[in-house]
């Protein structure tokens, strides 16, 4: 298949006169905006055509449906056993801690082994645990013991998956193909995420929590099938090394560029000072000026509107830059809310702001993970990846702890304040940075990709 990146541009003209150098045909198809960073958007979807990655992004697609079901799903099987938030907390708690500690080895074991191997463990591990969480409310012997234990089982089996599954990308498409693949992952996960909840809801009010339960783990099948139908290449082994060999060289992968452990500290500070904060402090300035929770839930389902508006704007636009161009993108996406909500805006202002942070997470996020499949060797990225998450899912729970107490201290407002300050005074001081201001993105000319999947090959179908 043919590549619209520049990678093509080069060999057909671009070295040789620059934009004028580029036939009038690949003008007219509008295949590569060099000079715009801008990609048209027909082209862009031409990843699709890649029999693998069509595979995978379906199943994905389909999972994803199913896990914006399980929290709506969760809190009201919770409340119709017990009744107490303390309890919506607990396993709601269990689940996040268990997917940190999955986390904290996890990278080590997706460099090691096959990464569709601990994805494909990790979904019949969540398929299970999920169908009988399904059985036990539908059948009417569940008991609140059973969704601490199966709701632990379900994030352990989610922090093995997500790292594996933010390295498989470059197994499934060409190196020219990437940002492209990596915005449609995020276009469909933000859909999903957009009626996942009403879905859930009209479930659980017609069917039952059970049912919600049900259909998250008949999705994790589909994902599994769609990973059992997947050609991916085989990567080299890892040199017998000890596990805490591996787990440190993983950390080290980090420390060793500037650039990325930058941008994780900073990324992982704005969770902790900036949208902590908001998801804490939100509720109660919905509740005292906003309307109540109805105003409160308009709002957040505002992010998931902009984040797919991101998403296919990043379909169309890959900066040169990236992470400068993210840098200067999410002081504006987490500042905004932050600000909206210390104002004491309307819905309608505070619900804008929420998109406008949809719209340019998402962005950077694409930057990002193209950025790290570029810059990360393969047989580590699965490491850094885990770690990335690890340090951000670490922070959160504190960020949720402090921020409520610390607003008693100094009032409410002011502490969104404090986080507007945070994100918009250190952003220069990232982009500050050379590595992260100077970091570009690579064009390879493109490989064929079916050599992907030709038997035999070094390349060929992993076993």
């Amino acid at each position: 298949m043919r590549s619209h990146y520049p990678g093509d541009l080069r060999s057909d003209g671009w070295a040789q006169g620059g934009w004028r150098g580029v036939s009038r045909a690949h003008r007219k198809q509008g295949e590569w905006m060099v000079g715009r960073g801008s990609v048209a958007f027909k082209e862009s979807l031409r990843v699709l055509r890649e029999r693998d990655f069509r595979t995978y992004w379906l199943g994905q697609t389909a999972s994803r449906l199913g896990s914006s079901l399980v929290p709506v799903a969760t809190v009201f099987a919770v409340l119709r056993m017990t009744g107490s938030a303390t309890e919506v907390g607990g396993v709601l708690a269990v689940g996040t801690v268990s997917e940190v500690l999955a986390l904290m080895v996890a990278g080590v074991w997706a460099d090691r082994l096959p990464r569709r191997a601990v994805m494909l463990a990790s979904d019949c591990v969540r398929t299970i645990s999920q169908t009988l969480l399904a059985v036990l409310l539908i059948s009417g012997h569940a008991e609140i013991w059973h969704l601490f234990i199966l709701t632990g089982i379900h994030g352990f089996g989610q922090g093995f998956f997500r790292p594996a599954a933010g390295a498989i990308i470059p197994e499934l498409v060409g190196p020219s193909l990437l940002h492209p693949a990596n915005s449609l992952v995020q276009v469909s996960g933000n859909a999903v995420s957009i009626v996942g909840p009403a879905v859930a809801g009209l479930l659980v009010a017609q069917a039952g929590t059970g049912t919600a339960f049900l259909v998250d783990a008949a999705t994790f099948a589909v994902s599994a099938a769609s990973l059992l139908l997947l050609r991916v290449r085989r990567l080299p082994p890892l040199p017998a090394r000890s596990f805490l060999a591996d787990l440190v060289g993983g950390w080290r992968e980090i420390t060793s560029r500037t650039w990325l452990w930058a941008q994780i500290c900073w990324d992982a500070s704005n969770l902790f000072f900036v949208v902590a904060p908001i998801l804490v402090l939100g509720p109660v300035i919905a509740d005292k000026s906003l309307g109540g929770a109805s105003a409160w839930g308009a709002i957040l389902a505002c992010f998931p509107v902009g984040a797919l508006i991101g998403g296919l704007v990043a379909l169309r636009w890959q900066p040169r830059r990236p992470l400068f161009a993210s840098g200067i993108l999410l002081p504006l996406g987490w500042a905004a809310p932050a600000a909206a909500l210390a104002l004491r805006l309307p819905v309608v202002p505070v619900a804008a702001a929420e998109l406008l942070s949809g719209v340019t997470v998402t962005i950077a996020l694409t930057n990002w993970t193209t950025m790290l499949q570029q810059q990360v060797p393969a047989d580590r990225l699965s490491r850094v990846n885990s770690n990335d998450i690890l340090v951000s899912s670490a922070l959160m729970p504190l960020g949720f702890a402090v921020a409520g107490p610390v607003s008693g201290a100094i009032g409410v407002s002011t502490t969104l304040w404090v986080s507007v300050a945070w994100v918009l005074g250190t952003a220069p001081l990232v982009l500050a940075v050379p590595a992260v201001r100077s970091l570009r993105f690579e064009h390879p000319a493109p490989k064929k990709a079916e050599a992907l999947a030709e038997p035999g090959g070094a390349a060929g179908p992993a076993s």
